[in-house]
């Protein structure tokens, strides 16, 4: 139990960590999203509840710190993100099903392909909104790098929240025998 309230103060940690967190100006201005990294581990390892309201918490939470006002009205609704985090939670969950050895290898892939999804979603409601269909290409390099990245760095992620798994939970874990 104690490793739920530990990951939970972890995702909220990353919120604020992303909020400054650089983009990369040679990667087309592509940003790693720690946020994304840890719900989606969340999605690995815990129960399908706790990883929805972990989702719902931290989509909400970071849909209000950058959620924008365009002529008196937001640009997007709030708990956009938290939708779309716990979309990508099910498919995950659904997939993770089995008991294999191999989670991590999961979860690098999806969260590169969760990235992709909730970036390419957002920019399309925005564009949508605005009342046209405009993707310029270096948009759709920034969206793919930030991808990328989150697929890079989702195994050292893993390994820091697997670490606190082993320090916070005796019990044995749902992703490695």
């Amino acid at each position: 139990m104690m490793f739920y309230a530990v990951v939970f103060v972890i995702a909220l940690l990353s919120i604020i960590v992303q909020y400054f967190v650089p983009s990369v100006p040679w990667l087309y201005g592509a940003q790693l999203s720690i946020v994304s990294l840890v719900v989606f581990y969340a999605a690995i390892a815990f129960p399908l509840p706790l990883a929805l309201l972990l989702c719902s918490v931290c989509g909400l939470l970071w849909d209000m710190l950058t959620v924008l006002v365009v002529n008196g009205e937001l640009d997007r609704p709030l708990a956009w993100t938290a939708v779309h985090y716990g979309v990508i939670t099910i498919v995950i969950q659904l997939l993770n099903s089995s008991e294999k050895p191999d989670k991590w290898t999961a979860h690098c892939l999806l969260c590169g392909f969760g990235t992709l999804f909730i970036l390419t979603m957002g920019y399309l409601y925005i564009t949508l909104q605005r009342g046209g269909m405009f993707f310029p290409l270096l948009l759709w390099w920034k969206v793919l790098w930030s991808a990328i990245l989150s697929s890079i760095f989702a195994p050292l992620a893993y390994l820091i929240l697997e670490y606190a798994r082993k320090q916070f939970n005796p019990v044995k874990s749902r992703i490695i025998s």
